[in-house]
């Protein structure tokens, strides 16, 4: 058994923006731009995605996944890094993972441990919307902490 803890905190908080990404969770409502002749009691909200993008099995398989696969990399280990790696992520419309981001990194090779693991996934079930499959951009929290 690995003797480090790495335990992914938030799973599934997803960024958006209206260049075709979804979000997960609740529905975030989005208004439509106003036109300079309506009234704005006429603006509708609709829902920004119909299906979100599914790892295969779940939250809970992934967490199982990322827990079995990620590995406390030697350099954080010697040096005594702990703390926090956060990245944003997509989900393409064919499922695979693909333009990674580190939107915060603590050194010592834990963001390309991060990495490495988020490309060895399984292809997800993409996010569908209006028929269509859609790019999902996501955000995760890793934890890197010695147990």
């Amino acid at each position: 058994m690995k003797t480090l803890a790495i335990t992914l905190v938030l799973i599934l908080i997803t960024l958006t923006s209206m260049k075709g990404f979804a979000t997960n969770g609740a529905p975030l409502q989005i208004y439509k731009a106003i036109p300079s002749n309506s009234q704005v009691g006429s603006v509708e909200p609709f829902r920004l995605y119909e299906n979100v993008a599914l790892f295969p099995g779940g939250d809970l398989a992934l967490q199982k996944y990322i827990q079995r696969n990620m590995n406390y990399p030697l350099i954080a280990k010697q040096q005594g890094i702990e703390g926090k790696v956060i990245i944003s992520m997509v989900i393409d419309e064919f499922g695979s993972v693909c333009d990674i981001e580190i939107i915060q990194g603590i050194g010592g090779g834990c963001e390309e441990e991060v990495i490495r693991v988020l490309l060895s996934m399984p292809d997800w079930k993409p996010t569908i919307q209006a028929g269509h499959y859609i790019k999902t951009r996501k955000l995760f929290s890793f934890d890197f902490q010695f147990s």
